[in-house]
């Protein structure tokens, strides 16, 4: 009898307590993500754009093979972190353009807003 007191007040007590909780706007939920090769053709800093040429997908599949097509000489937004070299080390932005017309590897997901480049690394 004492148990299920205890156990009543505990779950009573619970239930009263404020769960504080969040939730992401549906249009910056990814829909869709695939990893890509490329060439970096060039590199806005100030808009934070990429442009991204003879992009071809790493994986199989019509929604990669769409993707690559829509990526492919047009002006992508980029995060604010995610470029690194071949040995790892970190690039800003500002210095991507540096290494124009060389090959990329990129991780592009789609969400409601569009398509956004959220990793990119030299080869």
């Amino acid at each position: 009898m004492l148990k299920k007191l205890v156990a009543g007040i505990t779950a009573a007590v619970l239930m009263g307590m404020s769960v504080s909780a969040f939730a992401v706007p549906p249009e910056l939920l990814i829909t869709e993500a695939y990893a890509f090769t490329g060439v970096l053709y060039f590199c806005d800093s100030t808009a934070k754009t990429v442009v991204l040429k003879d992009v071809r997908p790493l994986s199989t599949g019509e929604g990669a093979a769409r993707m690559a097509v829509e990526a492919e000489y047009n002006e992508l937004m980029m995060t604010d972190t995610g470029y690194s070299l071949q040995d790892g080390s970190k690039l800003n932005l500002e210095d991507l353009n540096v290494y124009a017309d060389s090959n990329v590897r990129a991780v592009i997901v789609r969400n409601a807003l569009g398509i956004k480049v959220v990793s990119l690394k030299f080869l």
